[in-house]
This record gives structure tokens, sequence and C-alpha cells, in this order.
């Protein structure tokens, strides 16, 4: 009798681990930048050796532009920077600023264009 009472406790508690895994949420799960995703601005985030990483469902504009991928915050941040520089030297040079100063709003937008190009890779 105590033998079946063993096996079957060690049962009931293999079944009860095993369905609260699969019970675990899909937002658990650790993403990566460029994977699908399908709910346009669903969120999500995860901590990772003390770091907080925080991704967005959106259309990556330089990365696969026809799907949901998952994009992270820091990128969405770069788009909108790069996108604000665009803008601000369209305006220096219908002012007619001289090429010198031009010249240093071209390095802030390169620059810019850089950190996005690094924010958006797909991560592997």
């Amino acid at each position: 009798m105590r033998k079946v009472l063993t096996t079957a406790a060690v049962a009931l508690f293999a079944i009860s681990t095993l369905s609260a895994v699969s019970a675990a949420p899909a937002s658990a799960a650790v993403v990566k930048g460029g994977q699908s995703c399908k709910k346009l601005n669903a969120k999500t985030s995860f901590k990772f050796k003390g770091s907080t990483y925080q991704y967005s469902c959106v259309k990556n504009p330089y990365y696969l532009k026809t799907r949901l991928t998952w994009t992270m915050k820091e990128c969405l941040d770069a788009i909108r920077n790069e996108a604000a520089e665009r803008k601000s030297i369209a305006e220096q040079k219908a002012a007619g600023l001289d090429a010198a100063t031009l010249g240093t709003w071209q390095l802030l937008l390169d620059t810019t264009i850089d950190v996005r190009k690094l924010a958006c890779a797909r991560e592997k």
C-alpha cells in the first residue's frame, strides 16, 4: 500500500509540474529583435543579467518592412532621433547656413544613422 501511495504521489507531482511549465505565459519567453510577432504594438520585456530589455511588435522600416517583428525600444528611439536630425538639417539648409556649420549637422546625422544601424540590427 505504501508503495502505491508513493508512486501515486510522485506521478501527481510530475503531472502538476509539467502542466505548470506548459502553462507559462508566452510573454515569459525571451524574444529577439527581428523575430516575427502577431499583434501590432504588443509589448514585452525581460530582465537579463540586471538589464531590462523592452520590445514592441511593429513593422521595422529598416528590417523586414512588410512584416511585424519584435523591435527593441532603443531601435525605435534611434529611428525617431534620425528623423528629427534629418528634419533639423533640412531646416538648416533652408536657412542658408555656411558649409562648416552644415558639415557639423551632417556629422551629427551620420552618427545618428550609425546608432540606428546598431540598434536596429537583427539579433543572432
